[in-house]
């Protein structure tokens, strides 16, 4: 038996993208079911429910169906989401056509006889949908809520009842899970009400999508602007208001064509419609950042192959499209690359073949003028930070009292990383600046305030919320003693929330991306109940490593009128995230060569946690 304390939908949470990220790996953003209704211009000028329609067009990325029928392994749909459309040219070899009117038990039973069939034609994988507790709670109250998880029990009950009594229990892995929570509304607001919605398709709910069909790519952005202005400051603790390039990176909610022009992000309780007409009086709905409490999901698993009496820390439900290839024994090789990280839920499994990740190599020493810099390094890289990008290399400062080092490209001497390890005894000074004029500053990311790498920022940026984390930053100084800092630009500058090396990118863009980043990370590391070693990089107890990472967009406005703490917490980000926007890699593993400091479990789940709040935020002063 394995269960986790709880799990993570994707964002929005709704019920095709979620159930449609459970089956390929992807984000919203990559698979393309970026909400209930879809907005595509290139296949319709109009909404799509994509619940009602079995366009293969509309369904970007391999299902774990498809990739087994590819491989001639039966597989089997009982109305789960996307398994009506032909994508590819491939279905389910049993897939049932949704029937509202067909009973649970009955379902379960339908269950039960795929089960009982012949080997060579049982499917080796069911996949099964059921619509409550989820219907009643748009509509219903807690109490007709409560009788629909009594029956949904009773039901679960049937199926390992009647698995038991045919002595099948032990010979199946189950997976239960949800693909989002619920949450009452208590605040609903009207489009038309708060900004002329001329020339505007709205996508409505508790995320709201603008759409500017009319506009071209001349005059998009200024019909963005224009239109964010009339949303600024509206009312930040019922929503919030983003474009593409300020979205949290966390949400993974940007590269898509099919993501609307403005979103609207209703904080929990809040609903959106075009206009009062619209409103169909839901009393109940979901769609919310995953991080908030009442969208958070349940993960059970049990049978053969899993792990016992395990709870593990909570992880995104795009990490189980690589826990059942596992399971079902499919070949890495042969299956589909998905976001998902690789061998984030391996500790559930048990009695079965694990693929490992390949083995990365640890930074190597930069070379300056063709010769190998000098012996006299900290080499504390190799206990934090590796890559498997060969295109990177470190130098390393142990001269003075600040221990830090650069991290950058072999081909270029323009840094793309800082590590710093700042004691309280090296107080951070407020960032520095030059070139100060216009709308840009150049000044450096250094949290000690050194000159070691310096990007242009916007003004705006500069004097307000990367102030405001350099203030955080020296907090954290004061409340720990000692951090390490690891801070750097990124180049997104296509919101496709991956990193594009060298090779990738025209002149122009290698140009501006060694000097105007779309958004700058920073990274804190600290010691929980444990100190840093003396010459490393590492805390006393390996295991009581914790981290704190953010990504900030380096844009002028910030649109909602955040509080500096608000503003950081909404823009928290994994290290994974940080990772696939850098190249960078975080936290060797046992299967490193040459880098043997932290297990497999525990590497991989630092690096994949979802921050939820900042360090003793109520201890912070402002």
């Amino acid at each position: 038996m394995n269960y986790f304390q709880y799990m993570y939908g994707t964002y929005p949470t709704k019920t095709f993208p979620n159930h449609y990220s459970i089956a390929t790996g992807l984000y919203p953003e990559s698979h393309g079911i970026v909400d209930n209704i879809i907005y595509d211009k290139r296949l319709k000028a109009e909404f799509i429910d994509i619940r009602q329609t079995n366009d293969a067009q509309y369904f970007n990325g391999i299902p774990i169906w498809n990739v087994l029928e590819r491989q001639n392994i039966t597989t089997a749909c009982l109305f789960w989401p996307a398994c009506d459309s032909p994508i590819n040219g491939i279905q389910p070899t049993y897939n049932l056509k949704y029937n509202r009117s067909m009973s649970y038990r009955d379902r379960v039973d339908q269950i039960i006889n795929w089960l009982k069939m012949p080997a060579d034609v049982r499917p080796s994988l069911i996949m099964a949908y059921f619509s409550q507790p989820d219907v009643v709670g748009h509509y219903k109250d807690d109490m007709d809520i409560s009788k629909e998880l009594e029956n949904l029990e009773l039901i679960l009950d049937h199926l390992f009842k009647t698995l038991h009594n045919m002595e099948s229990l032990n010979c199946i892995n189950i997976i239960i899970l949800s693909d989002h929570g619920m949450q009452k509304i208590n605040h609903r607001y009207y489009l038309n009400e708060m900004i002329g919605n001329e020339n505007i398709l709205f996508a409505d709910g508790v995320i709201g999508q603008l759409y500017f069909p009319n506009d071209t790519n001349s005059t998009l952005q200024d019909k963005i602007k224009e239109t964010m202005e009339e949303l600024k400051c509206y009312n930040n603790e019922y929503y919030r208001v983003y474009d593409k390039r300020r979205l949290p990176k966390r949400y993974h909610f940007s590269k898509s064509d099919r993501i609307g022009d403005i979103i609207l992000d209703g904080q929990l309780g809040t609903i959106f419609y075009e206009n009062l007409a619209m409103d169909y009086n839901k009393t109940g709905d979901h769609g919310y950042d995953f991080i908030l409490e009442p969208m958070h999901t349940i993960f059970y698993a049990y049978g053969p192959n899993i792990a016992r009496g395990l709870v593990l820390k909570p992880f995104q439900n795009i990490e189980l499209f690589n826990l059942m290839i596992a399971l079902l024994n499919v070949k890495s090789n042969l299956s589909s690359s998905n976001n998902g990280t690789e061998g984030r839920l391996n500790s559930i499994l048990d009695d079965i073949a694990i693929n490992k990740p390949n083995r990365l190599k640890p930074l190597k020493e930069c070379r300056i003028n063709d010769n190998i810099q000098n012996d006299k390094t900290c080499l504390f890289g190799l206990s934090l930070l590796i890559s498997g990008n060969e295109e990177l290399c470190y130098l390393s400062n142990c001269s003075t009292i600040l221990q830090s080092a650069l991290i950058q490209r072999s081909d270029s001497d323009y840094p793309i990383a800082l590590i710093e390890r700042i004691n309280s005894d090296s107080l951070l000074s407020q960032p520095k600046y030059k070139n100060d004029s216009n709308e840009w500053i150049t000044t450096s990311l250094s949290a000690k305030g050194t000159n070691d790498l310096q990007v242009n920022l916007h003004r705006d940026f500069v004097k307000g919320h990367f102030n405001n984390l350099e203030k955080i930053t020296s907090d954290y100084v004061e409340l720990y003693n000692e951090i390490i800092v690891i801070s750097g630009p990124i180049y997104d500058f296509d919101d496709n929330n991956f990193f594009a090396d060298s090779s990738e990118m025209s002149s122009e863009l290698r140009l501006e991306r060694n000097t105007t980043p779309s958004h700058i990370f920073r990274v804190i590391f600290r010691c929980k109940h444990s100190r840093w070693l003396d010459d490393e990089f590492q805390c006393e107890n390996a295991k009581s490593l914790d981290v704190l990472s953010f990504i900030l967009p380096n844009v002028p406005n910030d649109y909602n009128c955040l509080d500096s703490l608000s503003y950081l917490a909404a823009n928290k980000a994994r290290l994974r995230d940080i990772e696939l926007l850098t190249g960078l890699e975080f936290l060797p593993t046992s299967w490193i060569s040459q880098a043997e400091l932290y297990d497999d479990e525990f590497s991989i789940t630092l690096r994949t946690m979802m921050p939820e709040d900042l360090w003793l935020k109520n201890e912070l002063k402002r």
